[in-house]
């Protein structure tokens, strides 16, 4: 998640100020030219949600399936 939110922030801001993951700055950059901002806070919103699914037993392997299917019809519609 925190990547995600790093490349939403680069993408919205341009600047790599306030990025956590200071040591993958180049696959930010990368991650966030392939995404819209919108694309970027569907995926951070759905991780959050599937992540809350695992914590009430939903098995992690749907979980996976259903993110897994998410980001390949966002990449196919880039």
């Amino acid at each position: 998640i925190s990547f995600l939110r790093d490349a939403f922030l680069y993408k919205a801001t341009g600047s790599e100020k306030g990025i956590f993951n200071a040591d993958r700055v180049k696959e930010i950059k990368v991650l966030a030219g392939e995404f819209e901002l919108e694309k970027l806070d569907y995926l951070i919103t759905k991780l959050v949600t599937l992540g809350s699914y695992v914590d009430y037993n939903v098995n992690p392997k749907i979980v996976v399936d259903v993110l897994t299917n998410d980001v390949k019809k966002l990449t196919s519609e880039s």
